[in-house]
């Protein structure tokens, strides 16, 4: 969905805010039965292990995908005319954000 909005010609900010809190909501309900989980299937001796080991993909995730996206940012800026096409969308992007 949110690869869909990029692409669009007019990408919409509220179809971004509502995809985050879909993703809010859905880890909230997940997280609870997610964290119970590892006790229950580890022994206790490895537990510290487990946790940690549950715990990096989460960090990865956090750390490495803002990282990703700044990287292709860079790598594939849009351009059209002398950068026009990615002035043109931050324009739209400031507006957007103002309303």
């Amino acid at each position: 969905m949110l690869l869909a909005n990029a692409l669009a010609p007019h990408p919409s900010v509220p179809v971004i805010y509502g995809v985050g809190v879909v993703m809010a909501v859905a880890q909230s309900l997940q997280s609870p039965s997610r964290e119970a989980l590892v006790p229950r299937t580890v022994r206790h001796a490895e537990l510290p292990a487990a946790v940690a080991l549950s715990s990096v993909g989460a960090q990865v995730g956090m750390l490495g995908g803002p990282a990703l996206g700044g990287v292709l940012l860079v790598v594939e800026e849009p351009r059209g005319d002398d950068g026009r096409v990615a002035r043109q969308h931050s324009a739209e992007m400031d507006r957007a954000r103002r309303s």
